[in-house]
């Protein structure tokens, strides 16, 4: 998420927002993200009941994103651990 991300939210109007808890409990998803709070992605998910026409869209890409995430996480313990067999070697 970047300054277009940010740019988009500042042209959405108050009223909406105020208006539309959704469009805040997505907001929270995508400043999670540009953090790169994962753990804080899948807390703003859980955290908000979704509508019924939101919810196949938000399970689908909390699954692709927790997809992500293990696969990162693979890496970067594969990464770890050979540099410490490295190390002992």
């Amino acid at each position: 998420m970047g300054n277009s991300a940010r740019f988009l939210w500042k042209t959405i109007p108050s009223s909406i927002k105020e208006s539309n808890p959704e469009v805040n409990a997505v907001w929270k998803i995508g400043q999670q993200l540009w953090l790169r709070n994962y753990g804080g992605v899948h807390e703003a998910i859980r955290g908000f009941e979704w509508s019924q026409g939101l919810q196949d869209f938000v399970a689908a890409f909390s699954g692709k994103h927790l997809r992500f995430c293990f696969v990162f996480y693979q890496s970067c313990e594969s990464s770890v651990g050979r540099k410490l067999l490295d190390l002992h070697a």
